[in-house]
């Protein structure tokens, strides 16, 4: 009985308020092309909730920009950040994307676009980019 209870009590405690549905159409990521500018932060400060509870799902912690990481593939201390956020944009008030980079063999760009749906679900598209943008514009060749 114990061991029932305390499991009740783990999976009651991790709820989140946020769903998240993940789709690999690129539908969000071609969205991209529709804006010139976007509202750039390149703190996890300044970083979207949903953003930071995607990736902590994902066992996923960034550092910020410029700062020092942990560069291999093999970490499991999930205290220290295992890959960098080196930027990330409001497009909307419901659409917005994180670029960060993580190590391993070779240095790896992720692209996370978000867009939050009226009936609190996130849509997430995930995308790994050939090149390191530092610019919005950038990004937008880098995806083309």
């Amino acid at each position: 009985m114990k061991y029932f209870t305390l499991l009740t009590i783990i999976l009651c405690g991790c709820k989140s308020s946020m769903m998240f549905e993940n789709h690999t159409d690129n539908s969000l990521i071609s969205q991209l092309d529709r804006f010139d500018t976007a509202k750039l932060f390149f703190k996890l400060s300044e970083m979207p909730k949903p953003a930071s509870a995607f990736l902590k799902r994902d066992h996923i912690v960034l550092a910020d920009t410029g700062k020092s990481y942990n560069k291999t593939d093999l970490n499991f201390d999930y205290s220290t950040p295992n890959a960098r956020i080196i930027f990330g944009g409001w497009l909307s008030q419901n659409l917005f994307f994180v670029m960060y980079e993580s190590q391993g063999i070779a240095t790896q760009s992720h692209l996370l676009v978000f867009k939050r749906n009226d009936n609190k679900t996130i849509d997430v598209e995930q995308k790994f980019i050939d090149c390191r943008p530092s610019t919005f514009s950038d990004l937008k060749k880098c995806i083309n």
